[in-house]
């Protein structure tokens, strides 16, 4: 993934706290990294099955890419 390496390359210091801060937002703990994180946000009602088995479509991947990039967004959570 992109931001992976970029962080990498700026030494890890790019997503730093980038994790705790989407865990705090989940509201519960979890042992997820952040891009699991984000499509499990984006995408409620979506199975993560592992990454080799994502098949997202690419309106999911607009939604994960859209709610990475927009974190003032508050999630609307079918209750």
């Amino acid at each position: 993934m992109f931001l992976n390496g970029f962080d990498e390359a700026r030494s890890g210091g790019l997503l730093r706290g980038f994790n705790e801060w989407l865990v705090v937002r989940k509201g519960e703990l979890c042992s997820f990294g952040w891009p699991a994180l984000v499509i499990e946000e984006a995408l409620p009602a979506f199975e993560f099955k592992g990454w080799s088995n994502l098949g997202l479509t690419s309106d999911q991947e607009r939604e994960a890419i859209d709610l990475l990039l927009s974190p003032a967004r508050v999630p609307s959570r079918a209750g």
